[in-house]
């Protein structure tokens, strides 16, 4: 589990983290092994709303757009404007902001 989100603070979980049912959860895994998470943590078989992904690097450019047609609605993140607005417009299906990813304001605006 990379983060959890209790209510709208976002933590790295420790041993000591408990989620509740509601909270949200970021797991990171093998392909292989998502039925196994899937099962284990209960999940209800839901399109995701938003799912942000972070740096317009080649790789996150390929997760955006594989899945816009899966989820509701797809941010992509990047710091470099120009970059942004280049990938804005090749990408009408994906959102594109600039702004710092890692930056816990500006991700909740």
């Amino acid at each position: 589990v990379a983060y959890i989100d209790f209510d709208g603070h976002v933590v790295v979980p420790t041993a000591d983290s408990i989620a509740q049912p509601g909270h949200e959860a970021l797991v990171v895994c093998a392909t292989e092994s998502t039925s196994e998470v899937e099962e284990l943590f209960a999940f209800e078989n839901r399109v995701p709303g938003t799912v942000m992904v972070a740096g317009a690097t080649s790789m996150g450019v390929t997760v955006a757009r594989s899945l816009a047609g899966q989820v509701r609605h797809v941010k992509l993140i990047d710091r470099a404007r120009r970059m942004a607005r280049h990938l804005s417009e090749a990408h009408p299906e994906i959102e594109v902001i600039c702004g710092d990813a890692t930056d816990q304001k500006f991700l909740r605006s």
